[in-house]
């Protein structure tokens, strides 16, 4: 009778430590699933998030440069348009001496020559205006082109932070998936 009861008792622990032995199995294969997935996604996150940081980057590159390359046109424009109106001014300077040279040498032609020294001081101011108005639009177009190039320092800093976030981030998910291999190795060994 007690050889009995012993025999039923060691069965019943026999069948609880089976029982408890699959509980562990389906627990292990339940979080090793889990891991598996939470992987998956992490590295399919992560590869979005890279490609389209670096489709980001790209971008604001290639339109920085661009805006860049419309300004350094601009102010090579400008500034062969100054150039050239302060040639025009210097010969129109050169003509108006020869003018009032000419005006106080020949009054006979006195007044013939001040009509066209007034012509010539008419279009001397003109040329003076337009010539400082030119220089105005010239240090407008490079302050913008200064501009263009302080923002797309700035996109690159914030692309290159991000680049680092993203370093951060693929470290702290290699730690978490070799914590979780740790814990499934911990766990089989348990089991054993």
């Amino acid at each position: 009778m007690a050889a009995e009861a012993r025999l039923s008792a060691v069965k019943e622990q026999s069948e609880s430590a089976k029982a408890w032995g699959a509980e562990w199995q389906r627990k292990y294969q339940s979080l090793s699933a889990d891991t598996k997935v939470a992987v998956g996604k992490a590295t399919s996150q992560k590869e979005r998030a890279l490609k389209h940081a670096q489709a980001r980057e790209d971008s604001m590159r290639a339109e920085y440069v661009q805006r860049i390359s419309e300004k350094e046109q601009e102010t090579k424009e400008f500034t062969a348009t100054v150039e050239a109106s302060e040639r025009h001014y210097a010969g129109l300077s050169t003509h108006l001496n020869d003018l009032e040279f000419k005006t106080s040498e020949q009054p006979e032609e006195s007044e013939r020559l001040w009509s066209e020294l007034t012509h010539v001081q008419q279009q001397l101011e003109g040329t003076e205006s337009q010539s400082i108005t030119l220089r105005r639009d010239l240090e407008k177009a490079e302050e913008q082109k200064s501009h263009a190039e302080q923002r797309m320092n700035e996109c690159i800093r914030g692309v290159e932070e991000a680049e680092h976030m993203r370093k951060i981030a693929e470290r702290d998910s290699k730690r978490a998936i070799e914590a979780a291999g740790k814990s499934r190795a911990e766990e089989a060994a348990e089991e054993r």
